[in-house]
């Protein structure tokens, strides 16, 4: 089976397939070598889901958001940058086909113990 926005969290298993539809990246750099990426993908009831991913394109962590600007904003106002090759080519990109990782369980940015994502 193949994974998508619109998959509920508990469902997805460890190596499972994951089709993100978005072509946009979004990149974090915490330091040298050590960078994270997200994709933003629109449900058909408004709503968004955020994917986390690696760069050898495992989904570690997810977030459902109420729309995709209130997604883009929190990925903004939290110190994401949009992906462009010009700034970012340096990094590189993950390459699909993307995986739900087996770390995707302590939730690093939708963690219960810290729901606000922007601390990290």
């Amino acid at each position: 089976m193949t994974a998508n926005a619109f998959t509920p969290r508990s469902e997805l298993q460890p190596g499972e397939s994951i089709e993100i539809k978005s072509r946009q990246s979004w990149i974090k750099i915490f330091g040298m070598l050590n960078q994270s990426y997200a994709k933003v993908d629109d449900t058909s009831d408004g709503r968004a889901r955020i994917w986390f991913l690696n760069e050898l394109g495992k989904v570690f962590d997810l977030i459902d958001s109420p729309s995709r600007e209130a997604a883009e904003e929190d990925l903004s106002s939290s110190g994401w940058d949009l992906y462009t090759d010009d700034e970012f080519g340096f990094a590189g990109l993950p390459q699909r086909p993307f995986k739900w990782s087996s770390f995707s369980a302590s939730g690093v940015y939708s963690s219960e113990d810290d729901k606000d994502f922007r601390k990290v």
